[in-house]
């Protein structure tokens, strides 16, 4: 397991972050045989640093949170990566696939599961334009994996 960056302030206790000027948050990258998943911990997004993760490993599935978010088709809100921020980072990583987490866990004055809506819509308005444009290289639809509570995905394995 190998710690990487991940963009977010503790301010938890008042010391960590303001008084120690200690971020102490980390994403992590996971690998194991030939499988390597890549958890973003809590974050928001970075164009460089998320960019030089993904040239620096070759990343099967990607954990991204999504959201709280306020306006969610925004890249990023106070300390957290959007949902759309959630697919910038997606593609930066060059992972295979994503599988979205964090949302539905604080609320701004809205549905705790915006962000997974707005996600959805995302990924529906991005593969529908792809395919209409000829350009099915980029479709979200079959790479992001959003499960239920409850619900498994097994992924198969190719040697």
């Amino acid at each position: 397991m190998t710690a990487v960056y991940a963009l977010h302030y503790g301010g938890r206790f008042g010391l960590d972050s303001y008084l120690w000027q200690m971020e102490g948050c980390t994403g992590f990258i996971i690998e194991y045989k030939d499988v390597t998943v890549f958890y973003a911990g809590d974050t928001a997004y970075d164009d460089k640093a998320f960019k030089k993760i993904g040239e620096s490993f070759d990343i099967d599935l990607a954990l991204i949170p999504i959201g709280p978010c306020r306006d969610c088709e925004e890249i990023a809100n106070f300390s957290h990566v959007a949902s759309y921020g959630a697919l910038l980072m997606f593609d930066d990583l060059k992972a295979d696939y994503m599988t979205p987490v964090h949302y539905g866990a604080l609320t701004y004055r809205r549905d705790p599961d915006y962000p997974l809506l707005v996600l959805k819509e995302l990924i529906e308005k991005n593969d529908n334009s792809n395919s209409m444009g000829g350009n099915n290289s980029n479709k979200y639809g079959d790479r992001i994996k959003i499960l239920d509570e409850g619900e498994q995905y097994v992924f198969e394995y190719i040697e």
